[in-house]
């Protein structure tokens, strides 16, 4: 399912190209504050968008096309 929330769109945005980031640098790049971020960031993992790696690392499954919308 395409997300229209623009709150994971920016979540998705800062994780295109396959790389995993620390929550810390999610929040960094987004600049959205931590609950906004962690609701946005269950629920993409819910919907199967992304992974939560070991050491609150975070990895989209849907490399090169966050930005089309994916």
């Amino acid at each position: 399912p395409v997300t229209r929330d623009p709150v994971e769109r920016m979540v998705m945005n800062a994780l295109t190209g396959g790389k995993g980031l620390h929550i810390d640098q999610l929040q960094a790049e987004t600049g959205l504050d931590p609950g906004a971020l962690a609701v946005s960031l269950l629920q993409l993992e819910l919907n199967g968008r992304i992974s939560a790696l070991p050491g609150r690392i975070y990895r989209s499954k849907t490399i090169g096309t966050a930005l089309s919308g994916y």
